[in-house]
């Protein structure tokens, strides 16, 4: 099944963006992100979604890239809310990221 096949793909993507984020390789992280964020908007997989468009926004933070992280982090958000996504922990790092923004 070639859906099956893509998320799988999109999964280990986004897995192996998590180490490299994890040990601060950004520029590795972001494109392994993005492509695994098309490929689970190509699926419909909402909260995989989110999920990169959470660690997308968490990483342009860190960078002290503002805008960036913000338009990602209003995505993450905004599926969040609009499809009832029920990670709360997900929900409250972008909470937290927004937060942060918007005091700066």
């Amino acid at each position: 099944n070639d859906d099956a096949n893509d998320e799988d793909i999109a999964n280990t993507l986004k897995h192996l963006a998590d180490v490299f984020a994890a040990t601060d390789k950004i520029n590795d992280a972001l494109p392994l992100y993005t492509e695994a964020s098309i490929i689970y908007k190509t699926h419909e997989k909402l909260a995989d979604l989110a999920n990169c468009f959470s660690q997308i926004g968490s990483i342009y933070l860190k960078a002290d890239k503002l805008n960036d992280s913000l338009q990602f982090l209003e995505k993450a958000w905004n599926l969040h809310r609009e499809e009832n996504l029920s990670d709360e922990n997900e929900a409250s790092s972008i909470l937290y990221g927004l937060g942060f923004i918007y005091n700066q």
